[in-house]
């Protein structure tokens, strides 16, 4: 369920967010915030367009989250996660968590859209089936887990009653087992639009099937987690498919043993207070067992866009074991992690703004050490950019 905390992140209006202190039904909500744009609209001009325009269209996207959220209310009138609501209705058997067509004497064709300028929506991650070249998943950002199996010509929905939670991270370890990461992090870690208006869809933790996708079970809470969430990465052991490693919101976690319980990892900041943070991304060195890497963002304008390097299967990385950018890049907000069997050495840092906004590519770095140095290849030219524009959604869709 949403708390009034939760409620109160919607939004970028502190005025407004303190109003909603201790907030905690629907009812209150909507009627503070029509209260507050009542009011501020009431005493602005009529010459005063640019700012009525403003709060009017801040006001819309209030609106939107009210009309989505007043059909998901619980019996107190609280908000509930719709997601969340729905896997428990799956477990509870009160929902059949299988595929069926609902009418057979349909006669459907696709009128479109069969293209568009600016996109259908996000697909945040893509997974290949180990040892086929033509069973592929991708994972949306709000529509749950689609699979093709004639290598993308087409696609299905996975199973048509996988709560839409977001998708997040994707381990196929053969055809029957799957695990997937819920939770929509490129929102949540970009404080923009899809979760100021209440559109974010947070995370059930690992979801873990055994028969390729028909059926879902939760795999064990992660441990200190007690407010709202969203996934960012899911990778496994290479050559220990029960290993996996979980990048979230609220820090990164390992399990040993297929997801049955979960453990913090240690990513060597000055003490316990300092976890979680934001980890962005995850990655086990080709192959390997022991070498595990992951790119981190504190909020601390020290330790912003650090990559950090594990010798022991992700168990703990040390500050010691990553790369500390000079000032000329301090305050990098996002970097991305890439490896590749071809040449397992390798790791390729990509690395999105040094400042909120600025637009600008920071750059694209080589280690052929497994991480302990790094060169850079490339800050030019503005890739993030648009026409020249400095602009970008770094932290939204850098994938």
């Amino acid at each position: 369920c949403c708390t009034a905390s939760g409620i109160a992140q919607i939004g970028e209006n502190a005025e407004l967010q303190n109003l909603l202190q201790n907030k905690t039904t629907f009812k209150e909500i909507k009627t503070t915030v029509e209260g507050f744009y009542r009011q501020k609209l009431s005493v602005l001009a009529p010459s005063d367009s640019s700012l009525r325009k403003k709060i009017s269209r801040e006001r819309k996207f209030w609106n939107r989250y009210l009309y989505e959220a007043e059909s998901h209310l619980l019996p107190d009138g609280r908000i509930a996660d719709a997601g969340s609501k729905t896997l428990d209705a799956i477990d509870n058997g009160a929902i059949p968590n299988n595929n069926f067509i609902e009418s057979v004497g349909g006669n459907w064709s696709l009128i479109g859209p069969t293209s568009a300028t600016e996109g259908v929506g996000r697909i945040n991650r893509i997974a290949f089936e180990p040892g086929s070249t033509s069973v592929i998943y991708a994972g949306s950002s709000g529509g749950g887990l689609f699979r093709s199996t004639n290598a993308g010509i087409t696609w299905s929905n996975v199973n048509s009653f996988l709560p839409s939670l977001g998708i997040s991270g994707i381990v196929v370890i053969n055809s029957n087992t799957i695990y997937i990461l819920t939770g929509d992090g490129d929102a949540r870690s970009s404080g923009g639009f899809t979760f100021q208006s209440g559109y974010i869809r947070y995370s059930a933790g690992v979801l873990k099937s055994t028969d390729g996708g028909s059926s879902w079970q939760r795999t064990a809470d992660f441990p200190g987690i007690t407010g709202n969430y969203c996934g960012m990465n899911l990778v496994t052991d290479p050559n220990n498919s029960n290993i996996l490693l979980a990048a979230t919101t609220e820090g990164l976690y390992r399990t040993t043993n297929g997801g049955a319980s979960w453990s913090l990892c240690d990513i060597g900041l000055s003490g316990p207070s300092d976890d979680p943070v934001m980890v962005y991304d995850v990655k086990f060195a080709p192959g390997s067992s022991s070498l595990a890497y992951c790119t981190i963002r504190n909020g601390n304008s020290t330790n912003d866009g650090r990559f950090l390097r594990s010798v022991d299967g992700g168990v703990s990385f040390g500050f010691n074991n990553s790369v500390v950018f000079n000032s000329t890049f301090s305050g990098i907000e996002r970097i991305g992690i890439a490896v590749t069997s071809a040449t397992p050495g390798n790791v390729y840092l990509f690395a999105g703004p040094g400042n909120p906004g600025a637009g600008t590519f920071k750059g694209l770095w080589l280690s052929t050490d497994h991480g302990a140095n790094f060169d850079l290849q490339s800050s030019t030219p503005n890739i993030l950019g648009s026409a020249g524009v400095n602009i970008d959604q770094n932290l939204y869709d850098l994938c």
